[in-house]
């Protein structure tokens, strides 16, 4: 009689929404971080004058995501790192050195999350429990690739002041995305119906995380548990096609700072007031001087007395 899985004694809803907080923290600080690019004042600025023109924020699309994950007692993290990096997603921090500091907190916080909350599953468990623990972290994973690269995206349309079209890159993501989080809401209803009947709700994090001088001296590096993997399909498209626009806008950038800090050339009125002289006249007053000489040289020849009839 072949064996049959047996019920997993690994990590409990209560681990599972701690290890989830470490891949919340990290993936609102890469999506605030790649929405801010390397010039997070342009991107702040363009809010800025949005609100002043009365327009509003960008869509939330991490919204549908935190109500998800809500049955394992886990949402948007409660620090104010991460309120302020939901708030930049929303298009409503003006500050580049505020949203810029908030992305750099977001991260550190979840390496230090991710050193006390490991998801350790024992090797070869094949339990029902344990699939569904590694298909609701996978689930969340890709979740937050996907949001980095629509905001990466979404920044060259903030930057140009389309807001319009931001939004829309916004909303259309969403649809995109809704599978993903339907998925990953069916995941968490899972692992939250295995918790023991005595067990109480899970939950959040902590409202200020541990600062990084408090942190293991070598915590698990970001890719370790937020892997880049080769190739993602974007929800707005090829992911090919997306870095293609990329790296044009960015050498786009590029050439405009170049053609900025190039002096403008002085114009020639500046280098000189005189006229420029007229140097097409001069050759052929000196070829009538010559032609002038010579014929005065035939005529006096011609004319001078023959000595022959003298």
């Amino acid at each position: 009689m072949a064996d049959t899985p047996r019920a997993s004694a690994g990590p409990g809803p209560a681990d599972v929404a701690a290890h989830l907080e470490a891949l919340n923290l990290a993936g609102l600080g890469f999506a605030a971080k790649r929405l801010l690019g390397r010039e997070p004042e342009r991107v702040t600025q363009q809010f800025t004058m949005w609100a002043r023109q009365d327009l509003p924020g960008l869509p939330s699309l991490t919204a549908s995501f935190w109500a998800a994950i809500g049955p394992l007692g886990a949402g948007r993290p409660r620090t104010t790192a991460a309120a302020l990096c939901d708030q930049v997603l929303r298009g409503r921090e003006g500050d580049a050195a505020v949203a810029g500091r908030a992305a750099a907190d977001c991260a550190t916080a979840s390496r230090a999350q991710y050193a006390r909350a490991p998801l350790d599953e024992a090797e070869g468990d094949s339990s029902l429990e344990a699939r569904q623990r590694r298909a609701l972290v996978k689930a969340v994973k890709n979740y937050w690739r996907a949001v980095g690269h629509v905001y990466g995206e979404v920044r060259v349309r903030v930057i140009s002041g389309e807001h319009d079209r931001a939004e829309r890159m916004v909303r259309k993501a969403e649809q995109a995305l809704a599978e993903l989080v339907e998925r990953i809401a069916v995941a968490s209803r899972a692992v939250a119906a295995h918790a023991p009947a005595d067990a109480a709700p899970a939950d959040a994090a902590p409202a200020d995380p541990t600062p990084a001088s408090a942190a293991p001296a070598d915590p698990a590096p970001h890719e370790t548990y937020l892997p880049e993997p080769e190739r993602i399909r974007s929800p707005l498209g090829d992911t090919a096609q997306m870095q293609t626009r990329a790296e044009a806008f960015a050498r786009a950038e590029r050439i405009r700072e170049d053609l900025e800090e190039e002096p403008e050339p002085l114009p020639v009125e500046v280098l000189s007031t005189k006229p420029v002289p007229n140097r097409i006249i001069a050759p052929i007053v000196f070829l009538l001087g010559i032609a002038g000489l010579a014929l005065f040289v035939i005529f006096q020849v011609l004319n001078a007395p023959n000595p022959l009839a003298q």
